[in-house]
């Protein structure tokens, strides 16, 4: 019962959240019903495929504390303390966000990293670009994970500002504005 609602709740959230409020806001009932269910065949499928290929829990609870740090803290940030975010600035942050931080690697999903970080930065770093690895696992000790939530957190205002006059912010609202605003549209 805890999967299904699990993904149920993961499946409800990108098609409520995302689909609906950022990309097709005209949506109807029928349409996110169709929305809903694809989703949760697609997360479904995605959590097989980590049940089988993932050997320990603990190592995925990391993995996920890393993609809501560096993906969700930013935009959970901005959405309570800046009304002049939106979504074009929300959906950049959130992709360069995304890349930056897969393009460290991981290793628990068996990607390697496309970004070389020691040698992008070696004239800010002290020594040298092989000193930011592991000398037993080669494992990178750059901090990309946290260069990767900064430029989310420096990247939503600044691309939402400059999109604002295409792009308008939209406020938070509250679910019985939602309830009454679908009331009118019948």
């Amino acid at each position: 019962s805890s999967f299904s609602s699990s993904i149920l709740s993961a499946g409800s959230m990108l098609s409520w959240n995302c689909v609906k409020r950022l990309i097709l806001p005209s949506l109807s009932v029928v349409q996110m019903k169709r929305t809903i269910r694809g989703s949760i065949l697609v997360f479904g499928a995605v959590a097989t495929v980590l049940a089988l290929k993932v050997q320990s829990v603990q190592a995925l609870w990391f993995f996920t504390s890393d993609l809501v740090f560096v993906l969700l803290f930013p935009q959970l940030i901005y959405a309570l303390f800046d009304t002049k975010v939106n979504r074009t600035g929300s959906i950049a942050a959130f992709v360069v966000s995304l890349v930056l931080r897969l393009g460290g690697g991981e290793p628990l999903l068996g990607m390697p990293g496309f970004i070389a970080y020691p040698e992008l930065f070696v004239p800010l770093l002290p020594g040298t670009a092989a000193d930011w690895y592991d000398p037993v696992s080669g494992a990178m000790l750059f901090p990309f994970k946290t260069l990767a939530a900064g430029v989310g957190i420096v990247m939503l205002p600044i691309v939402s500002r400059l999109t604002a006059r295409w792009d308008p912010p939209q406020p938070l609202r509250s679910l019985a504005a939602d309830a009454a605003d679908h009331a009118d549209h019948r």
